[in-house]
């Protein structure tokens, strides 16, 4: 299939999930980038420089830890390692780093808020998307917003039919100790958060998704979408993914859709934010 008539199809498929309230949408962290907030690259980068700069530092390790960061395989292990050796400041640099209100929303946030998705997934720490609904709506865009420790309640909520912000990785605001960057993390938040795992799967086999601001190769969402895929085995509705020219690749391609029914949409990579912006603007 060309890539118009994927966007095509997409187009109208959104829509009539849309207005059967069985569309939801999920959020990288490429979105907050284009506010000024790092990419996963990025994060760990800054992670290197503040433990380059902490007393007593090894700089075989610091070393050893920039060639890591030159090799995508190797993150997991590099966030593993960073985590550790910041010790107790790493809830602090996170707190910090997500929470600056001098970073606002933008515009892909403010279109994003303008369609009615059944939930809003994401993986980001900030607190971007909360501001935007409630920059758009005032009061009535104060919707909850739930972390993967709160189970029971996204439960509720979504049963009842409400929209809701579900941070899968954690808030850098309410418990920065807690959010999910390793693999060690992902392990411990699949065996200890039972319920969270089965409303987590309800979630993505009853709704279709739009999966922007992320690359299908970003270890934190192939966390997420290796422990769904054991549990369904891509028995889901169709998703859509919109991604940037330079990172998709045909074979690929057809692994995610064979995995995760997800069909990949092509972005101009030299104006990725306008081609996401005017794909949402076509939705609403």
């Amino acid at each position: 299939m060309s890539d118009n008539a994927i966007r095509t199809r997409a187009i109208s498929e959104l829509k009539s999930a849309i207005a059967e309230k069985r569309a939801s949408i999920f959020v990288g962290s490429g979105i907050s980038v284009a506010s000024g907030l790092p990419s996963w690259s990025g994060l760990l980068a800054e992670m290197i420089d503040l433990v380059s700069s902490q007393p007593g530092n090894d700089p075989s390790l610091v070393s050893d830890a920039k060639l890591m960061l030159a090799d995508k395989s190797k993150w997991l292990i590099l966030a593993q390692l960073l985590r550790r050796e910041m010790g107790n400041n790493f809830s602090d640099f996170i707190q910090q780093r997500f929470t600056d209100r001098a970073i606002k929303p933008n515009r892909i946030h403010e279109s994003l808020v303008d369609i009615d998705w059944k939930t809003v997934v994401t993986t980001n720490y900030d607190r971007l998307i909360e501001r935007a609904f409630i920059k758009k709506y005032g009061d009535d865009g104060d919707i909850p917003v739930f972390t993967y420790s709160s189970a029971p309640n996204i439960a509720s909520s979504y049963c009842r039919g409400q929209k809701f912000i579900l941070k899968a990785h954690g808030d850098a605001k309410e418990a920065p100790e807690s959010v999910v960057l390793t693999e060690a993390d992902y392990r411990q938040l699949v065996h200890r958060e039972i319920g969270y795992q089965a409303i987590l799967q309800t979630i993505f086999t009853t709704n279709s998704f739009l999966f922007v601001g992320c690359s299908l190769s970003d270890p934190d969402l192939n966390l997420l979408l290796g422990f769904l895929h054991s549990a369904f085995h891509g028995n889901t509705p169709l998703n859509y993914a919109l991604l940037p020219e330079n990172e998709r690749h045909n074979a690929e391609d057809k692994v995610y859709y064979t995995d995760f029914k997800i069909h990949t949409i092509t972005l101009d990579p030299s104006c990725r934010e306008g081609d996401i912006r005017r794909f949402l603007d076509e939705l609403k």
